[in-house]
């Protein structure tokens, strides 16, 4: 299972960045940007992680779907609900705007999860894969409810 401090480690080893600058009050522009990295990876981990569990593909006492801004920014340098938005604002932009910043993005995911990061096109495929297990299992129970009905409606029609 991912957690908020491995997101942290991961960081911190690629930027070569020390736990006690991390974790600081410093707003020194390298270390500024490896938080709100690790900020932004959280969030994107925990969107994830909301999504795996509202098709029941993690199980429901794993609460990394559950994680708020505020938890996040705790865990990251005890940072506020703003600071949590404004950093995962400002990752966004420059994900779209810098391409070596989205090339560090990248490594920083392979190691987090120990692969590549998946392209749009896998995450697409990926998506739609998720969105006919959830149809076809709303088509299940609308079977078993329609069976349940017909039982119901046969056993009225005996009284």
């Amino acid at each position: 299972m991912i957690t908020i401090d491995h997101i942290n480690k991961c960081v911190m080893d690629y930027f070569n960045i020390s736990a006690t600058d991390f974790f600081s009050k410093t707003r020194k522009r390298e270390i500024v940007q490896a938080r709100q990295t690790a900020i932004y990876l959280s969030r994107r981990e925990r969107d994830e992680n909301k999504e795996k569990h509202r098709i029941g593909e993690i199980a429901y006492n794993d609460l990394s779907w559950d994680w708020s801004l505020s938890y996040i920014g705790k865990k990251t340098g005890n940072k506020d609900h703003a600071t949590v938005l404004h950093s995962i604002k400002t990752v966004n932009n420059l994900l779209y705007s810098d391409k070596s910043f989205k090339q560090d993005v990248d490594e920083i995911i392979k190691k987090i999860y120990g692969t590549e990061p998946l392209s749009e096109k896998d995450k697409l495929r990926k998506r739609i894969t998720m969105l006919l297990y959830i149809v076809n299992k709303q088509k299940d129970e609308i079977k078993r409810l329609n069976n349940k009905q017909r039982e119901i409606h046969e056993l009225l029609e005996q009284n």
